[in-house]
Order: structure tokens, then C-alpha cells, then sequence
């Protein structure tokens, strides 16, 4: 596991130094053809183009560096696996714009390691930190026109007694007032943070206002819109401005993904080939495959490889000889796998008496679900205990012991009370309803998959609180599927999510 780790970090490394020299062609060449993009605030991106336009995107919005940490790597077959991690992005002075987490579904094609399924989501309190940090050193500096920057050029600021000032201007006029009304330190804390789209985010904190001689001049709360500064709610006593809080950022989360394999085409060696007949024969042979597998006789299913063949099931070892094939699908039946459909999609030459096989396989349990309906019958079983706002039910039943949420705004939630924390927070916000749509399960024949889907929330009267994406890594714990690794965001616009909270 160790030197998968190393592998994964030195392409981070690679994808890092493409970013930081602007060669986001590059950097793309480090995902499939195939690659699926899952910012927030977007739908799902598809193949080279989409990280090329994102990174591209992040570069002109200030984001001058992307450093990544590799939490945790794991297989989900021979050539497949998944990377949890960290990310921070700076700007060209160093100043933290964003931090994250993110989920990669690696890819090994040709021999090499690729990007093929990337999600992120920020976690937005330590960047409110850092911004709510650098206000109240401009403030204590009385640097007013410094801290207005802090502020979009058409932010409101509503402070309690006075009209709704609009612009940079009105928050120097503000604070330059509260500087005259003898508050010299403004103390802020961070109670709470969400996203709002894509690129806004919102606020809620306290603050405290106090005088040259550390008296308190004024103490209050208050829940600030990151794009507007329109605080909402605001309960704020006492003499002269309440401090106000951060900018729009300009946030782009990390988005590349994983190297589908693409099959290599073999030139033909042979004019005189009928390939035709070849791929009857071939399916012939597939066929008489199925029903001694679906009959477990594996020792004669065993006889159809060469005596010196290799298997290369996933997530193990090659298997080598005919006691390597009957060991492994004896392994595979022990498993619950009780039928093996195959579908030949090419056959070639390689050779005199060699040929090449590209296909696809089903692999059914005794009652004839295949993995994604599996999963779906999982995924079911959320819906359902959600539904009846069962939290506890549904962190056990659905959740590994030592399982990772990675809710967009918060950092990751460990453990089953996390998941059941998780999920308690968005009833408390007003989701009655978890929708859940499975687009892609893979790979198969391991006991570790991942699960790309969408997902869509709906309040108590049915209306669309938020839609969405997620990456689920599943894990196989005593013959059941659980939930390991869950992270999500939403795919709506601001405005439209600004529209929604209107109507």
C-alpha cells in the first residue's frame, strides 16, 4: 500500500507543477479520455476538455497554486483504485483562497496511472478564518480603505441605526465611523459556514467591538451572505457599526480524474483470418465457460485455460496454472457469485495459433442482481430510513464503523455518530427527502467499488432543495455492502439555488 501511495503522490506532484507553470493541457493529459469532472455548481464534466476549462477557469480567478495531501489510498482491483485526500489553494502572494477534500478514482491504462472519477468540496470555515484574520489586522492598523477590499465592489453593508450602505466606499465609511466612535479592536469568531453555489458561501459568527483599553464596546451576532455581505438575522446591541465580514471568493476546487483504459488495436498479422468465425468460435467457447461455472465445476471450467495460463483477478495476486483458475473461481462462487455472462466485443490476431479477446462480463448473485442493483437496493434502504428520519438506523445499517463523510462546508466527519451528525444537519435544515440515482458501479469482482451518482433533496412539499452529485466507495463487510467513503456537492448555479430560496 505503500508504494501505491508513492505512485499517487508523485502524479499529484506532476499534476502540481502543470498547474503552477499554467500548462492546464498538461495537466489534463493527467486524466482519462474518459474522465468525469464533478465540480460544485456545475453538472458533471466529460473527458480532457473539462479539467483543461477548470483549471483554466481557477487560474484567471487569482488561484496561482494547488498543493495536495494524500490522506489515504486504497484498491478496488488490479487496476483500479481510490485516493482521499486534502487540497489548498493559494494565490499568487500566498494567501489561502480555498481548502478542501476529494475523492479520485485512479485508473491504470497502458501501464500508468490516471485520473478517472474526481469530486471535491470546500471545507470554507478556515478560509472565513483566514479572511476574518486579515480584517481585523486592517482594522486594528485603521487601514479602512485596505479592509473595503476585503469587500466586493458591490457589497451591502446594513448596520444597525443607519440605511444600507452599498459599495467599497460605504464599508470604509463604516468602519472609519466605528474608529471614531473609539472601538480600536474588532474581534471575530466563526460559528458557522455553507455553501451557496459554486462561488458564494455563507457566514454566521460573533463579534466583539472593543475600546484602546480592552473595554467591550459592543458585543453581537450576525449571518453574512459571502457574495452580497446582506447580514440576515442580525441581533446586534450597542453603540456604533457591527463588524462585518469577508469578500465573494473567487473559489476553484480541485476537479481531475482517473484513466479509463482504452483498449490498444492489435494490426492484423494475418490476411487470411476469418474473423467472423473466429469470434463464434471464441463465443462458443464463452458459452461452455458459463454453464460450468453456473454448474460449479470449476475443475472442468479449469480446463479451458492452457496449463501454464495466468489470472489476474482484481485485488489480488496473479494466479498462476490451472489450480490458480480453479482457485479463483471457487473463491468468486464462495462470494454469492452464481452466474457469469460474457459478451465478446472483438477478437484479433496476434499470431499464427494466439489471438485476443476485448469483452465485457455480468457477474449475478443467486437471485440475478448484478452490483449496481445491488447497490441500488442499498441505496434504497437510505431513502427509506432517512424518510422516517431514523439517523442512527441509517449511520449503522448503510455505514462502515470507521466510515468518512465529506459534507461540502464542514470538515470530514468521522465514524458512524459523524454520518448520523451529517444527516441529522440537513433534516434540521429542512430536507424531508433523499433522492438517490446510481450513473456507474464499478469495477467488478472486488470487495471495495465506487458508486458515481446524483442525488436530489426535496423539502417537507416536494420542492427541489438542492440537486446534486456524489462518489460513494463501498466496501463488502461480511457479504454486505457499506458505505466506507461518501462525499457530495451540489451541481445547481447560485443563482438558481438564490432563485429557489425566493419562491
Amino acid at each position: 500500500m505503500a508504494d501505491l501511495k508513492a505512485v499517487i503522490e508523485a502524479q499529484n506532484k506532476r499534476f502540481m507543477d502543470f498547474y503552477k507553470a499554467n500548462d492546464m493541457k498538461g495537466l489534463a493529459s493527467l486524466y482519462t479520455e474518459d474522465c468525469k469532472l464533478m465540480p460544485t455548481g456545475s453538472d458533471t464534466m466529460h473527458g480532457r476538455d473539462g479539467p483543461e476549462k477548470a483549471f483554466s477557469g481557477a487560474w484567471a480567478g487569482g488561484v496561482k497554486a494547488v498543493e495536495l495531501k494524500v490522506e489515504e489510498v486504497g484498491p478496488m482491483g488490479s487496476d483500479v483504485i481510490y485516493e482521499r485526500s486534502t487540497y489548498t489553494m493559494k494565490t499568487e502572494d500566498g494567501t489561502v483562497a480555498d481548502e478542501g477534500k476529494y475523492i479520485v478514482i485512479w485508473k491504470k491504462v497502458d501501464g500508468e496511472w490516471f485520473m478517472h472519477i474526481d469530486i471535491f468540496n470546500s471545507n470554507l470555515k478556515s478560509v472565513t478564518k483566514a479572511k476574518n484574520q486579515k480584517f481585523m489586522a486592517l482594522y486594528k492598523a485603521n487601514d479602512m480603505k485596505g479592509l473595503a477590499k476585503l469587500y466586493t465592489e458591490d457589497c451591502k453593508l446594513m448596520p444597525p441605526g443607519s440605511d444600507t450602505l452599498h459599495g467599497r466606499d460605504g464599508a470604509e465609511k463604516a468602519f472609519t465611523g466605528a474608529w471614531a466612535g473609539g472601538v480600536r479592536d474588532v474581534e471575530s469568531k466563526t460559528e458557522e459556514v455553507g455553501p451557496m453555489g459554486s462561488d458564494v458561501f455563507y457566514e454566521r459568527g460573533t463579534s466583539i467591538m472593543k475600546t484602546e483599553d480592552g473595554t467591550v464596546a459592543d458585543e453581537g451576532n450576525s449571518y453574512w451572505n459571502q457574495s452580497k455581505l446582506t447580514p440576515r438575522g442580525s441581533d446586534v446591541k450597542g453603540k456604533e457599526v457591527k463588524a462585518t465580514h469577508l469578500v465573494r471568493q473567487v473559489v476553484v476546487r480541485r476537479l481531475l480524474h482517473v484513466v479509463a483504459g482504452t483498449a490498444t488495436n492489435i494490426p492484423s498479422i494475418m490476411e487470411d483470418v476469418d474473423l467472423k468465425t473466429l469470434k463464434k468460435e471464441i463465443q462458443a467457447r464463452n458459452q461452455k465457460f458459463t454453464a460450468l461455472y453456473k454448474a460449479n465445476d470449476m475443475k472442468g471450467l479449469a480446463k479451458l485455460y492452457t496449463e501454464n495460463c495466468k489470472v489476474m483477478p482484481p485485488g489480488s495476486d496473479t494466479e498462476y496454472g490451472r489450480d490458480g483458475v480453479e482457485k479463483a473461481y471457487s473463491g468468486t462462487w464462495a462470494g454469492g457469485v452464481r452466474d457469469v455472462e460474457s459478451k465478446t466485443e472483438e477478437v484479433g490476431p496476434m499470431g499464427s495459433d494466439v489471438f485476443y479477446e476485448r469483452g465485457t462480463g455480468t457477474i449475478k448473485t443467486e437471485d440475478g442482481t448484478t452490483l449496481k442493483k445491488e447497490i441500488e437496493a442499498r441505496n434504497q434502504t437510505f431513502m427509506a430510513l432517512y424518510k422516517a428520519k431514523d439517523m442512527k438506523g441509517l449511520a449503522t445499517k448503510l455505514y462502515t464503523e470507521d466510515c468518512k463523510v465529506m459534507a461540502p462546508g464542514s470538515d470530514t466527519e468521522n465514524k458512524r455518530d459523524g454520518a448520523e451528525k451529517a444527516f441529522i444537519g440537513a433534516w434540521a435544515g429542512g430536507v424531508r427527502a433523499v433522492e438517490l440515482k446510481t450513473d456507474e458501479v464499478g469495477p467488478m469482482g472486488s470487495d471495495v467499488v465506487y458508486e458515481r451518482g446524483t442525488s436530489t433533496m426535496k423539502a417537507e412539499d416536494g420542492t427541489v432543495a438542492d440537486e446534486g452529485k456524489y462518489i460513494v466507495i463501498w466496501k463488502k463487510v461480511d457479504g454486505e455492502w457499506f458505505m466506507h467513503i461518501d462525499i457530495f456537492n451540489s451541481s445547481l448555479p447560485i443563482h438558481h439555488q438564490q432563485s429557489q430560496k425566493r419562491s
